[in-house]
C-alpha cells in the first residue's frame, strides 16, 4: 500500500489521466476522491459517473459540469462506442459531443481492458489513453496486515457517526478477522465493522 500512496501523491501533482484497477470493494472510488482533493483541481467539482447507466446525452452533461475539476468514470469499460470516442476526443485534446475539454479523467474499472480489447468490446484507443498513469488496487486478502489498521479506522469513524465510544477488538477478534476471506474487500471490512459497531 505504501507504493500506491506514493502513486496517489504524484497523481494528486500531475494533472494526466489515470486507470484504477481493482477488484469491488478495494477502494477505487475512494482513491478518486483522494487524488482529486489533493490536487490543484480540489476547488472545481469531483464528478463519479456510474458509466453503466449513463446515456451519451448525461455523459455531455457531466463532462459539462466537471470542466474545471475531476471527472470519475465508474466501471470505464461500460460505455458505449459512441461515448468512448467522445472520452477518447477529449483526451487527446480534440473536441468532445460538447466541445469541452477541461476536466480530468480518472477512469475505473475490475476487468482486464485489454482482454475486453481484444474481444472488440472496449477502443485500445480509448486505454492507451486513460492507462498513462495505471494503479492496481490490492484486494484485502494480499494485504491482511491492513486490516487491523482498517478496523481501527472504522471503529473511529463508526464512534462520531453513531455517538459511540468503541476502543476497537481484542486480539482474538484481530486475529479472526485477519483470516477471513473479505471477498467484498475494504467496503465488506467497513460495512460488518459498522454492524458490529
Amino acid at each position: 500500500m505504501q507504493a500506491i500512496y506514493k502513486l496517489i501523491g504524484r497523481l494528486t501533482t500531475n494533472d494526466v489521466p489515470a486507470l484504477l484497477v481493482g477488484d469491488p470493494g478495494t477502494g477505487r472510488h475512494l482513491v478518486a476522491a483522494t487524488i482529486h482533493a489533493n490536487s490543484a483541481r480540489r476547488t472545481g467539482p469531483l464528478v463519479h459517473v456510474a458509466c453503466e447507466t449513463i446515456s451519451d446525452a448525461e455523459l455531455r452533461s457531466e463532462l459539462a459540469s466537471a470542466a474545471s475539476g475531476t471527472l470519475h468514470l465508474e466501471d470505464v469499460e461500460r460505455l458505449s462506442r459512441t461515448a468512448q470516442v467522445s472520452v477518447t476526443n477529449l483526451l487527446r485534446g480534440g473536441p468532445a459531443h460538447d466541445g469541452s475539454g477541461a476536466a480530468r479523467i480518472l477512469a475505473s474499472t475490475s476487468r482486464d481492458l485489454e482482454g475486453d480489447i481484444r474481444d472488440g468490446h472496449f477502443s485500445r484507443e480509448l486505454w492507451e489513453a486513460l492507462s498513462v498513469i495505471t494503479m492496481s488496487l490490492p484486494p484485502l486478502r494480499e494485504r491482511r496486515d491492513d486490516i487491523v489498521e482498517l478496523v481501527h479506522h472504522f471503529v473511529a469513524r463508526a464512534n462520531t457517526e453513531l455517538g459511540r465510544s468503541f476502543k476497537g477488538v481484542d486480539d482474538q477478534v484481530a486475529r479472526r478477522l485477519q483470516k477471513h476471506a473479505w471477498s467484498g474487500n475494504v467496503g465488506e471490512l467497513e460495512r460488518t465493522i459498522r454492524r458490529a459497531c
